[in-house]
């Protein structure tokens, strides 16, 4: 008698209770694990890594620098702070989001400058490779089978990367006021030439981002060089307004 009345009692207790949570509870059973999953997918979307936006193919230029370890092996990017050494084959790809000019000079330790596109000054360099620049058509420089070599000066040497929509005549005038000062091997002047030219480009400096292509919403730059084909993924610079200058800096050792 006395178990069937403690059995009432808590029978009794159970039924606010049930109530309760049925009634009340914000997520019914049935629906519970649906919430669950969309909770979890959309945590997963949110802290998924991305990719630069699938805007920037159309409006952003894409720019590739590539160096071969002692000339083997496939290419790997470089830029600033990178390291590479005396005798290591080099360079650049791009494609242009628009028509326009595209001025690309290097400068070594010793302040000697190379213009390197347009490529006119180099031997085997693609006749294709002058101003205007043609929209979205891939440019190798100095060539799709050619790459330029470091030498043996060694030191920090920069590469001065800028688009224009029309001819800019003030880098043709400071790279030729710098060659003048290297034919007349006063070191002194030469180091002025540099300073002007420097400060010229810091003036037209800007923030610019290079992003590599993560989606992969590009194929890969495909191109063959000796005998080999290699391709790598397009890196874009996002920002590079009219007339700034991208820089990259990168040591050059023996």
């Amino acid at each position: 008698m006395m178990q069937k009345i403690i059995a009432g009692i808590f029978t009794l207790l159970l039924i606010p209770i049930f109530y309760i949570f049925f009634e009340k509870c914000p997520v019914s059973w049935s629906n519970a694990k649906a919430n669950t999953q969309e909770t979890q997918n959309k945590v997963s979307e949110e802290t998924k890594p991305r990719g630069p936006d699938i805007g920037l193919v159309s409006d952003s230029p894409i720019i590739n620098y590539i160096y071969r370890a002692s000339g083997t092996g496939t290419p790997k990017l470089f830029g600033e702070g990178s390291v590479l050494h005396s005798g290591d084959p080099y360079k650049i790809l791009f494609e242009p989001a628009k028509e326009g000019y595209v001025y690309i000079f290097q400068i070594d330790a010793s302040h000697k400058i190379f213009r390197l596109f347009p490529t006119v000054d180099f031997k085997n360099a693609d006749p294709n490779n002058v101003n205007p620049v043609k929209k979205r058509q891939q440019y190798f420089v100095p060539a799709e089978s050619w790459s330029f070599k470091l030498d043996k000066t060694t030191g920090q040497e920069t590469i001065y990367f800028v688009v224009t929509s029309q001819p800019d005549s003030t880098f043709e005038n400071h790279y030729q006021t710098m060659l003048a000062e290297q034919k007349n091997r006063n070191l002194q002047d030469r180091f002025t030439a540099r300073e002007k030219w420097d400060t010229t480009m810091k003036l037209r400096g800007s923030e610019v981002e290079l992003i590599a292509d993560m989606v992969l919403s590009r194929s890969p730059i495909q191109f063959e060089e000796q005998g080999h084909q290699f391709s790598v993924i397009p890196q874009y610079l996002k920002g590079l307004c009219e007339g700034c200058v991208y820089i990259v800096n990168f040591e050059h050792r023996q």
